[in-house]
């Protein structure tokens, strides 16, 4: 798996990098999945619902930026 950090904005996502992360195929835009911000957040809220907040925030602290 490549290394990538988060950081305080929103960044783009590839094919590539989805496709290393996620199991099922979705539209991505001009490197934004779905075409809103809405609908990204909205896909995002289940994922922190099923892992957690806890672990959400662990994965944010081991993404973020130095």
């Amino acid at each position: 798996m490549r290394k990538f950090v988060l950081k305080p904005e929103g960044q783009k996502v590839d094919y590539e990098l989805y496709a290393e992360l996620s199991p099922v195929p979705l539209e991505i835009i001009d490197g934004d999945i779905f075409f809103t911000k809405e609908e990204r957040e909205n896909l995002l809220k289940p994922l922190i619902l099923n892992i957690g907040i806890d672990r959400t925030m662990e994965i944010i602290e081991e993404w973020k930026e130095p």
